[in-house]
C-alpha cells in the first residue's frame, strides 16, 4: 500500500468523523431550539391567561366596588326623599293648616252570635204517657237521658242512661212505653235513639228507643 492509499484512508476517516461530528451538533442544536420554542410557547401561553385572568376578575371587582359606591350614593337621597316627605309641624302663618287624614272606624272583628247550648234531660219511667219527672242531673230515678239543642228546643232524641243498665236487666218493665226490645240475657245494647217532643210541658215520646238483651 502506497503512500497514496494511505493518504486517502487517513481523509476519509477524517471526513466521515468530521461527518458525524457535523450530524451530532446538528441534532444537539436542533434539540435545543425546539426546547428554546416550547419554552418561549409556554411562556406566551402563560403570560396571555395572565392578561385573560387579570381582564375577567379584574373588571368583576371592578363592577362590584362600582355597584357599591352606587348604592352607598343613592342612600342619603333616599334618606333625604323620605325626610321631605313628612309634612312639617311648624308652618308659617301663611301656609295653610294640614288637613287632618279622618280617622278609620276601628274593626273589632266578625260580630260573634251566641249559638244556644245543647242540654241533657234526665227522666225516669214512661209509664203515664209521658216523662212527668225531668232533672238537669242524674238520680235515682234516671232511667232515660233526652239530648235537645237548648233548654228552649221542643224536640231531643231519646236515649237509655247507661247508668242504668243494670237496674234495666234486673227489671226490663222500665222500658215500657218508651223502648221496643228484644231477646234475653244480661247485657243491654241500643240498636236506635228515639225521638221526643215537647206538648203542653211535657215530654212525649213519638219513636220509641229499639234495643235487644243478649
Amino acid at each position: 500500500m502506497n503512500s497514496t492509499t494511505i493518504f486517502l484512508l487517513v481523509a476519509l476517516i477524517l471526513a466521515l468523523i468530521a461527518l458525524a461530528v457535523a450530524v451530532l451538533a446538528f441534532l444537539k442544536a436542533q434539540k435545543a431550539l425546539e426546547k428554546t420554542n416550547r419554552d418561549r410557547i409556554d411562556r406566551l401561553a402563560r403570560k396571555t391567561f395572565d392578561q385573560q385572568f387579570d381582564m375577567f376578575y379584574g373588571q368583576k371587582i371592578k363592577n362590584l366596588v362600582h355597584d357599591e359606591f352606587v348604592k352607598q350614593q343613592a342612600k342619603p337621597a333616599s334618606v333625604a326623599k323620605d325626610v321631605a316627605s313628612v309634612p312639617s309641624s311648624q308652618g308659617n302663618d301663611n301656609s295653610p293648616a294640614a288637613t287632618e287624614a279622618p280617622e278609620k272606624p276601628k274593626d273589632d272583628g266578625p260580630v260573634e252570635i251566641p249559638l244556644p247550648e245543647p242540654v241533657t234531660i234526665y227522666t225516669g219511667s214512661y209509664r203515664t204517657g209521658s216523662f212527668r219527672h225531668t232533672t238537669l242531673t242524674p238520680d235515682e230515678k234516671t232511667i232515660f237521658t233526652i239530648t235537645a239543642e237548648s233548654k228552649d228546643a221542643v224536640e231531643g232524641v231519646l236515649n237509655i242512661d247507661i247508668n242504668a243498665f243494670d237496674k234495666i236487666i234486673l227489671t226490663p218493665d222500665y222500658l215500657e212505653g218508651a223502648c221496643t226490645y228484644s231477646g234475653s240475657g244480661s247485657q243491654l245494647r241500643v240498636i236506635q235513639p228515639g225521638t221526643v217532643s215537647k206538648e203542653n210541658g211535657s215530654w212525649v215520646v213519638k219513636e220509641p228507643i229499639i234495643a235487644e238483651f243478649k
